[in-house]
């Protein structure tokens, strides 16, 4: 009991060979541990471990996810600036061609919102048949 006491009040580190390193990376690497602390932690401990799976369809809706919230973003930061330029209009003449260029902004962003609904709604149909 008393070796139990004095093993509690201390902090051990573990060593590891280069080879057992590399093996417990790659194990940790397979799994859905956010950390490599937790991950060391449940195994010392001998907690059940969930082994991620790797959604490839999902990565590719991120992917595109991410190249379609660029779209809207470059499209929308184009519209605050021609509102900018619309404000600091001195003449009615000018805001024919601010006109223009607001119409095809308001294209450009229509045109990305649709791309977005049909990526969404191509994704879910084939998530509902799979």
């Amino acid at each position: 009991m008393k070796n139990k006491k004095n093993i509690r009040n201390k902090c051990y580190a573990v060593r590891l060979t280069a080879g057992e390193q590399e093996r417990l990376l790659e194990n940790f690497a397979g799994t859905t541990q956010t950390s490599f602390s937790e991950y060391a932690r449940a195994i010392l401990l001998g907690k059940p471990m969930i082994a991620a799976s790797r959604n490839q369809s999902l990565q590719d809706i991120f992917v595109e996810l991410v190249t379609l919230r660029q779209g809207l973003n470059d499209v929308l930061i184009h519209l605050n600036q021609a509102i900018e330029k619309l404000q600091a209009l001195p003449n009615l003449s000018l805001f024919h061609t601010w006109l223009l260029n607001y119409e095809m902004d308001r294209r450009k962003l229509l045109e990305k919102v649709e791309e977005i609904n049909g990526f969404i709604n191509s994704t879910a149909e084939k998530w509902l048949h799979s």
